[in-house]
Order: C-alpha cells, then structure tokens, then sequence
C-alpha cells in the first residue's frame, strides 16, 4: 500500500535570541535535540510560530478552582496577522468576548492588541464574521521576550477567570503516515445544502477515528478504510465535503487542513436513525484505535 506523506510540525524549541540588523529581523532559535543556535529569518520564524489559549479559573484569594479543558491554538498562515475571537458562555461562571490581534514587526519584535468585550456572537451558523459587543478595555502588547500574556477577564468579578496566550515556536517538520493522522476540528458548525442545521460544537474536537452526534443523524469518519466503511466525502481547502444521496453536509471551522491545497478522501458512515434526541443537543466520539471505536459508536 502506497502511504501518502504530510509535513506536519513536530516539537517546541524553549530558547528564542532576537537582535536587528538593517532593520531586519535576527532570529537565534536552540535547538534542544542537537545543542546549537540556529538562525532563522522573520518569514521562518512566522511559519514556526503557534499561539496557545488557555483558561483558568480562580477564587480571588488566588486559589485554582479548575482549568479548563477549552484550549485554543492559533498560527499565522498565509496571513500577516492573526486575529482571534474568543466567546465563553457559561451559567456558574458568567461570560466574555475577547478580540486578539498579533504580527510580528520586519524589527523582529511581537506585537499584540487584546480587547475584551461583554459579548462577541457569530452573525449566524454559516459565517465565521462576528458582531461585537459594548468594549470593556483594550490593551496593546510588545512581548519582546516572547512572554505570555496573562488577561483576567473584567466581566467576571466574583472569580479570577484568566486567560493566559502562550507564544510557541515550533522547530520540527516530521513525516507522519496519513494512516495516522488525525482530523482535528475547532468548533464546527454543521448544515446540509437544504441550509438544516445538523449541529454545532463548542472547542477542539479530533480523532484518528471521530464520530459526530448531531440531530439529524451519526457521521463516523476517518482518513482511511475501517470495517465496513465507505467513502463519504473529502476534503477540499480545509472544508469537510460529505455526501448524502443528492445533497451534500458541509463541515466548517477551522482544522488542521487549512494549508493542503489537494482533495483528500474521508472514509465512514451516515447513520440518519441515530440521531441525538434534541434539537441543539450534540456529541462525538473518537479513538485512536479501530475496534475501541466501533464498539464507541455501536453503544451510542
């Protein structure tokens, strides 16, 4: 069987020199694996850079109550400048909406503009365009150390709710077999051609194997052939394509296909009668291993 290759990015380096010369960025990058410096230009360092998002939730003694499990993660792609929206909504804790802005400068220094605001709501289910609330505080950002950015939320005052945006530089393209790649999905929103809404989900959702719940049926997926599977689709400029008889299920948000110009093949089943009892109710399922996932969505 002929294996098909992907470029994915493989380990953190820890260690980060900037200086600047004729207004153009020096970039000195350790490399932990093999003990040496090594200098990449501002275009490389772009290409190698990843932002993280993570939340913690404290008492205003400084006590950690929990952390929570809605990570995000970030890069520049063709793009000069991120921009990230970032809504949390819930009953225990409360709510937020924050609007972050990064590039990074031709003098090699990172620049960043987080502001928040009581609210940030999608203009509906099909758009990634947003409609932005009344602005609470807005602060800019030069992180010449590469530090993160610590934000506790202002609309939240009984609990310390802190967002920490973490800067990263990977350094590593390893080859990984497509047999083990997995599809990775950032708060997808699913609709079919008849514009029904089949379901939408909050966070990261991924899995070699990945089965979603939704009200109108069960889609089981994978990059590759499981028992009794079929091709259903593909993917094609980063969007999910599944066909259903005449009409076709589209799955958008953001995944780790955005940057793959060639359509690849998705393996799995639709399963219309295992639907998910509730209008808005949803779920997924995912494994890493073929049988512990057949016997997941058997049961569900």
């Amino acid at each position: 069987m002929n294996v098909v290759k992907i470029l994915i990015v493989g380990i953190f380096l820890n260690s980060i020199a900037i200086t600047a010369k004729e207004n153009k960025a020096v970039f000195t990058i350790f490399d932990t694996e093999t003990s040496h410096f090594e200098k990449v230009s501002s275009k490389g360092l772009k290409e190698r850079f990843l932002l993280k998002g993570e939340m913690i939730l404290l008492d205003n003694n400084g006590k950690l109550l929990s952390h929570s499990y809605e990570n995000r993660g970030w890069k520049f792609g063709s793009s000069d400048e991120i921009e990230g929206n970032w809504a949390f909504s819930d009953k225990e804790v409360g709510e937020f909406g924050i609007q972050h802005k990064w590039h990074i400068t031709k003098e090699g220094l990172l620049k960043a503009s987080v502001e928040e605001f009581d609210l940030i709501k999608k203009k509906n289910n099909y758009s990634s365009d947003v409609v932005l609330g009344k602005s609470l505080f807005k602060k800019d950002f030069i992180l010449k150390d590469f530090e993160p950015i610590v934000w506790r939320v202002k609309s939240i005052k009984d609990k310390k709710l802190i967002i920490r945006f973490i800067p990263k530089i990977e350094y590593e393209e390893k080859e990984k077999s497509l047999s083990d790649f997995e599809i990775s999905l950032e708060s997808p929103v699913i609709y079919d051609t008849q514009n029904n809404l089949w379901g939408s989900f909050k966070g990261s959702i991924s899995g070699k194997f990945l089965a979603l719940k939704t009200n109108k049926g069960l889609i089981s997926m994978s990059l590759y052939k499981f028992k009794d599977s079929e091709k259903i689709g593909y993917i094609e400029k980063g969007q999910l394509i599944i066909k259903d008889n005449k009409q076709k299920i589209y799955i958008r948000g953001e995944n780790n296909f955005q940057n793959i110009d060639h359509r690849i093949v998705i393996y799995g089943h639709i399963f219309k009668e295992r639907k998910s009892g509730a209008k808005h109710r949803t779920g997924w399922y995912s494994s890493s291993e073929e049988e512990v996932f057949l016997q997941q969505i058997s049961l569900k």
